[in-house]
């Protein structure tokens, strides 16, 4: 009974993370920017373009990071889209299972279609 009792805490906890639009978006942008980096060097370099030295990583990371959040924040802003925080979550567990999985060299690999439902733009 007790098991049975935290495991529906953490699974709450767990699907309360992403009910929070901000967290999805940041964690979102964190895993596709480590899979473009991975597995897309062509597509990564144009956020290393222009930087030099040793914060040049840490740079092109952010610069990769905040280009994706805009482009969830545009979704969030769009009046006809809805967020779903259960869509939310099964795009993060695709996207983390994704981050290391490139099928070839320098292969652009669309976002997993779980991620598609993320908002309702109806």
């Amino acid at each position: 009974m007790v098991t049975r009792g935290l495991l529906l805490v953490f699974l709450t906890a767990t699907a309360a993370c992403y009910g929070d639009f901000e967290n999805f978006v940041e964690r979102a942008a964190r895993l596709e920017c480590k899979r473009l980096e991975n597995c897309e060097a062509r597509n990564y370099t144009q956020y290393e373009e222009t930087c030099a030295g040793l914060s040049c990583a840490r740079d092109a990371r952010r610069r990769c990071r905040d280009d994706i959040e805009d482009r969830w924040r545009a979704l969030d802003r769009n009046d006809q889209c809805e967020y779903d925080p259960d869509e939310a979550e099964l795009c993060i567990e695709a996207l983390r299972k994704n981050k290391r999985q490139c099928p070839g060299a320098d292969v652009q690999i669309d976002p997993p279609d779980d991620c598609s439902f993320v908002f309702d733009c109806s």
